[in-house]
């Protein structure tokens, strides 16, 4: 499988359901609550270490959004293998 972030190629062990549009409230957004992306651990691990829900819901609601918004990240993790166990700091989150 592919991670939908850094595209990097892995088992489906190591793939997880990344929900475009997350948390409780996507129970009351129609037709958003079946909506998901395949990202690899590291990524949905940064993804939820670089941005609230809230800004998840409202800005960052595509994979070309969140490509976009953590660009730098992408370049970074792309030399590594996706086996490989990355330490992340939480980085200051975007207001």
């Amino acid at each position: 499988m592919k991670c939908s972030i850094c595209e990097r190629e892995g088992s489906s062990e190591m793939m997880e359901k990344h929900h475009l549009y997350p948390g409780k409230k996507r129970r009351r957004a129609r037709g958003r609550e079946d909506e998901y992306i395949w990202v690899d651990k590291t990524c949905g691990d940064q993804i939820h270490q670089m941005f609230t829900n809230q800004q998840l819901r409202k800005e960052l609601d595509s994979v070309e959004s969140l490509r976009n918004a953590m660009q730098t990240y992408i370049t970074w993790i792309r030399k590594k293998p996706i086996e490989a166990s990355v330490t992340m700091k939480r980085k200051k989150r975007r207001l």
